[in-house]
Formats: C-alpha cells, structure tokens, sequence
C-alpha cells in the first residue's frame, strides 16, 4: 500500500533560477513545449509549481495544440490560458516541423549556385546508393531539387583559399534570374568548393542575389557548416533553405497565436544539439531544429540524473509515434558529428539519439510475408488509433493496451477523451483473424513485438557498441513507457527504472530547464606540428569567439553571462574521420600543440582499443569547435520528506489485466496523484496517471523518491 507525502506539488527551492545572473524574489511563469507527432506537450513553473499539460497535435496548424495543452496546464494552476500567459516570462519550445518536412521531403523548391563541375555532388551524396553495405537494399539517393534547378557558376578556391578562378557575376545574375523566373524556384542555397576557407565567392554571389531578387531567402554553406567535406556541407544549406519557409510559418504563427493570448515574454526554441536558442537564429538556421524534441528529453535526463546521483544512463521516450533511445555515460551525452537526412548526409552535430517507430499510435499489420509487425507507420494523432473514434481502422499498441487493461479508457488524458474499448477489440480480433488468434493472444503478440522492438534498439545503442547495458540505469519517460519499461528492462537484465515525474511531458521538461547553447566548428586542415599551428589557431578562434558574441549579444546574452568550452578534432593522416579532444580556455602553444599530438595515440586506443593507434603517423588539427552557453531561468526542485505511512486515498481497487503470456489477473491500481514520497509497492500493479500509466510486472517492486519519482526495482 502506497503511504506518505502526496506526490502534488512540487517544491521549487527559492523559485527558480534567473537568467544571466539576475536575481528575483518571486519569478514569473516559465513554460517548455514539445511537439510530437501524436501529442504536443507542455511543462510549466509557476507560483512554486511545476505542473503539465498534454493535448492532440494539430498539424494543420501546431499553434493550436500549443494553446490547448498550455490551457491543461493553466487549469491545473487556478489560471486561464490568457492569465498564464500574461505571467509568463520565457516560453522554449522543440517542434517535429524540421524534422518532419526533411524526412518526409516536403519543402520549399530549392534553387542551387554551385561550383561549375560539382553539378552531380547531390545526386553522388558520398555514395550514389544507400544503404552502402547491403546490395539487396541500395538505391540511389532521392533528388531534393530538379536538376535544372540547380546552376554551374565558374569560380574556384583551391585548398589554400586563394582564388584561381574568379566569380563570373554575369553568370550569377543569370542563374539567379533563370531560378526565379522559369524554374520558379523559392527558395536559395550558394555552394561553393572551399568556400569555408575563403567565403569570398558565396558573399559576393549573395550580394548580387540581393540585387536582383531582394525578397529571396539564401543560405551559404560558408554559414551554416565552414567545414571541410562538401557533400555534408551543401546539403546543410539545401536544406536550411529547403525547410525555411515551414519554420518561419511556425514561427510567426506561434507568436501571433500567443501574443493574442497575452503573452509579452521571450520566446526561444529548441534545437537538436541540446540547448535554446534564439528566435531569430531559428528562423535563419533552422536546420539547427532538426531532432529538437528528443533532444529535450536528454537534457532533462541529464539533469534529473545529476540530481540522483546517477552517472550511467540509458535514455529512453516512447511517444505516440516513435521510440527515441540513447546512452549517457558519465552524464555526458553522445554526439553524432554528421547527421543524416533521408540517407543523405548533413554537417550537424546533434545529440546521438536512435529514432525507430514504435509509440503508442504503431499500427499492427501484416507485411508481405505474412508475419505479423508492429510499426513503423503511425495512426499518429488523426485519425489516431481504433479507440480514439475518430475513423481508425487498423490496430495500434494503444489499442492492445486499452484491450489489456492496462489504460483506463475513462481516464485517458485526465478523463478529457474517451476511449471505445469495443472497437479495439474488434480491430484486434479482425488482425489476429489473420493468425487463428483470439483476442489475448493478438493482444500479447502486438505488445511482446513492442516490447521485442523497442529492447532491440537498446541493444543498438548499448551491447552493439561495447557498453554492458546491465551498469545503467534506464531513464524511462514518454506518454506510453511507463507501460513496457520494467518488461523491456528485464531483456537486458537491467534491474533499476526510474520514471520521472514529468514523465509523459517530460521532453518539455528538458526544453524548460536546458541552457542556451550553440555549437560552432571551423575546419583547419593543418597539423599539429607544424610551426604555425599555435597562430592559426588563436586566429580561428578569435573569430568563433567574435561570431558567438555577436549572436548571443542579439538573443539578449551578455558576455559575462557566456561561457566557451572549446574543443579539437583530431586525426591522424590518411585516416577518415576525426575524435574529439577538449581544449582549455588559454591560448594553445607550440608546445601544448606537441603534446596534444603525443598523446593522441592513448586517447584513439582508448576509444578504438589497444593496438589500433597509427603510431608514427603525423597527428593532423582538422577542426576546431566551440560551445557557447548561458544559463537560463530554470527551476530547481527541491526534495520532500519521506513518510512511509500507510494511506488508503492511493487504492483504487482492482482491475482485470492481462499480463505476459496471455493470463488474465486481477492486479491493484493505485491512483497517481495520491501516491506518496517514501511509499512502495511490489508487482504486478498499475499506476494510473492522469496522462499516463505505470506497469509494475511480476518480480518488481515500485517506490517513490524524495523527487516524487518512480523508482522500479527487479526483485531476484
């Protein structure tokens, strides 16, 4: 029986933090938003409170489903849309816009100035088929633009980043009025060879763009990626061209729609590396939002981690349409150097996170060879699955769970939509048809694939990788993992689950507590001993310094509220790819560069394993990167006291629930927002949530912690 301290609200110690230094007796609303493909959630501080809301995304227009869960949350406060709103002081959102109209390749028409003889570079992508290593598979890159949209101009930098062929301008005006007026081009991305050694050529290109097509947006790869590799640097600004026009409706759009409702705050956004920023810098980079939502639930794992004195974990956030999985070891993150869109390669560095589709709304079908799959299509949130009655046909894990009895179908998002269990009965039973199934057993198929698919990805990011998943603790959150977290964590023999108590928003989380941040890298090409390295180094980096000032000094961001972490990329010659080595904040010297290179062999076999370092190979400086980051106003939690008294307001009864196997038990539910701090509960059990529910399986135990989170143990 749970007992204790009830789980609402939460206590923020002092209020929260300000940003940039300044301090506050009493803060004003702080609201974080993440829109997903079913569900757009909110998380909101306010008046000593954290408190959530969760609502329908609303594709056709995302402002709206903004709106509806932000006035969830409102009521959840004694406040109306509008007085919230009013009170709130910074609003941060992630958002699937980016990510969406890039995989789905829908955007704006792009066309392209390129070096004359590169014309092909698109259609080459660094291998004209993916997937590379698997010949029954491959298939050539998808054309994001027509070929006739993209025009040769003849110039050339060479390595050095002189110019051996100038800029033709005539051919410039000329491609420029071609793209406008027959091609009808919207949109425009300038790719130039070297162009990140000396962006002369793309800013002159620029210039005359402005002059005779002064409304046309333009982005050079010099911009949005100055590092070496072509293919990675001219789709980056394809596609921040390409996925402009949508970001800036969305933009626009949510700010109108908010400032209606009152809000004067500061209005931010999410992007995929982990970190706020800037409205303006969105909507002239932003590619920068690409994987922006499951990037906040990383942040917010990392935080949550710290505060439990948890080093190792395994991330893990199961929506309604994806399940987005990571390692974090040491509380740092993974980050992956090159991005991919669509097979196609881009040169952001975005948190390292593994996307396969398994949510709530995964549809149950029948492939090609009759064996019975579970994703990776989505009813997403309209139609939706079978019971949310809104035209669903096909069977979705929502439906099988509702079946199983594992969600309550009259306390589905706090009561506020009713679930028809009878129809995801008959769109299961019509499934299993297939297979000579009944009811359970169609149930437990969908659910032990869920669960087989989503344990798969774990592998992926963990055992596929060298790392033993049993030495982390899995971080579980998500409108719909509380529901298979325990059973996917006993396949990896993982015995501690922790699901915070944000869980179903918790992304939003992660977008309201995370920093300011904003990566930058420049390519070098030089190595480390040579005898000019030292300067050309304290060059390149004055200049990142100057460029991250300027665009922190526009979002609002003194210096002495900036801090840099500076980093190096590292090879050695002849060699493909680079590793990260910090860099500290003093000049580096001939003789720090000496000693970078003679410890680099210890620093690759440390990651490559012993015996894999290129010993007496040149050590080459090929980037050079730079973190800029500020503190935002954040709240900060503070723990409640434990009392393990027993009390009867958590019981709900029992309820009929189908557990693994196909065995039908009846199992006591517990109600979510009277379990207690310092209360336990031992398997199987159910924890109903207002927007989302917990399963404790057989051989587990649940407890709640001085943070109001839910702690899962497996009982051996």
């Amino acid at each position: 029986m749970f007992g204790g301290v009830t789980g609402d609200p939460v206590v923020i110690v002092g209020g929260a933090r300000t940003p940039h230094g300044a301090n506050r007796d009493q803060p004003r609303a702080l609201i974080g938003v993440d829109v997903g493909g079913t569900h757009t959630d909110v998380c909101v501080s306010v008046g000593g409170d954290v408190v959530r809301g969760k609502a329908l995304t609303t594709p056709d227009d995302y402002s709206s489903g903004v709106l509806e869960a932000i006035g969830v949350a409102a009521s959840r406060c004694n406040h109306t849309t509008a007085s919230l709103l009013a009170e709130t002081e910074a609003l941060v959102s992630g958002t699937t816009v980016v990510t969406n109209a890039l995989t789905e390749l829908r955007g704006a028409k792009v066309g392209v100035l390129i070096t004359s003889g590169f014309k092909d570079v698109f259609r080459f992508a660094g291998g004209a088929r993916r997937p590379l290593y698997d010949d029954h598979q491959q298939h050539n890159p998808p054309d994001v633009m027509p070929r006739t949209c993209i025009k040769e101009i003849d110039e050339r930098i060479v390595a050095d980043g002189s110019a051996l062929v100038a800029l033709n301008e005539g051919q410039v005006r000329q491609a420029v009025r071609d793209l406008r007026d027959q091609e009808r081009a919207e949109v425009l991305a300038i790719c130039f060879l070297w162009s990140f050694r000396n962006p002369a050529h793309e800013r002159r290109a620029r210039e005359i763009v402005a002059e005779e097509w002064p409304e046309a947006f333009v982005t050079l790869s010099s911009e949005i990626y100055p590092v070496i590799r072509e293919h990675e640097r001219f789709f980056s600004a394809v596609f921040n061209s390409y996925c402009q026009s949508t970001v800036v409706r969305l933009l626009d759009t949510l700010a109108d729609r908010l400032e209606a409702e009152g809000f004067a705050g500061h209005l931010s956004f999410f992007s995929g590396a982990g970190g706020a920023i800037t409205r303006e810098l969105a909507g002239r980079l932003p590619l920068l939002l690409l994987a922006s939502g499951p990037a906040g639930g990383v942040t917010g794992a990392i935080t949550l981690a710290k505060r439990m004195g948890i080093s190792d974990v395994l991330v893990g956030d199961m929506g309604g349409t994806s399940f987005d999985t990571t390692l974090i070891r040491g509380l740092q993150p993974i980050l992956r150097p090159r991005a991919e869109v669509s097979g196609m390669p881009v040169g952001l560095k975005i948190l390292d996170i593994l996307s396969i589709g398994a949510g709530g709304g995964s549809l149950a079908g029948v492939d090609s060879r009759g064996v019975p799959t579970v994703g990776p299509q989505s009813a997403g949130s309209m139609p939706g699955p079978v019971c949310y009655g809104r035209g669903g046909t096909e069977p979705t894990v929502t439906d099988a769970a509702v079946v199983a009895g594992h969600i309550d179908p009259s306390n589905y998002l706090d009561g506020r939509v009713a679930l028809d269990r009878e129809a995801a009965v008959n769109a299961i039973n019509a499934f299993g048809a297939n297979f000579g199934w009944n009811t359970e057993q169609s149930v437990d198929a969908i659910l032990e694939l869920t669960i087989t698919n989503m344990a798969d990805a774990l592998r992926a990011v963990t055992i596929e990788r060298g790392q033993d998943p049993r030495d982390c603790t899995m971080l579980a959150y998500g409108g719909t993992l509380p529901l298979f977290a325990a059973s996917i964590s006993s396949r990896l023999g993982i015995d501690q689950v922790v699901i915070p108590r944000n869980s179903s928003v918790f992304s939003a989380y992660g977008v309201l507590v995370a920093e300011f941040l904003r990566r930058y890298s420049r390519s070098l090409q030089v190595s480390l001993l040579d005898p000019g390295v030292a300067d050309e180094v304290a060059v390149v980096r004055a200049e990142m310094a100057r460029q991250a000032l300027e665009e922190a000094a526009a979002g609002g961001i003194s210096e002495s509220d900036s801090s840099f972490q500076w980093a190096v990329e590292l090879r050695f010659v002849g060699q493909t790819f680079e590793i990260d080595v910090p860099l500290g904040a003093e000049p580096l010297t001939t003789e720090g560069a000496q000693a970078l290179a003679e410890s680099f062999p210890e620093r690759y076999e440390a990651a490559y394993g012993k015996g894999t370092a290129w010993e007496g190979s040149p050590v080459m400086l090929v980037n050079v990167n730079l973190n800029l980051t500020a503190e935002r106003l954040v709240p900060e939690l503070e723990p409640v006291a434990l009392n393990r008294e027993s009390r009867e307001a958590a019981d709900k009864g029992r309820r009929r629930v189908l557990l693994a196997g196909g065995l039908w038990r009846e199992v006591p539910i517990y109600d979510g927002a009277a379990v207690t701090a310092g209360s336990s509960v031992g398997g199987p059990a159910i924890i109903d949530e207002h927007d989302t529910t917990l399963v404790v399986p057989p051989d587990w135990s649940c407890r709640r912690d001085e943070f109001l989170n839910y702690v899962m143990e497996h009982q051996r």
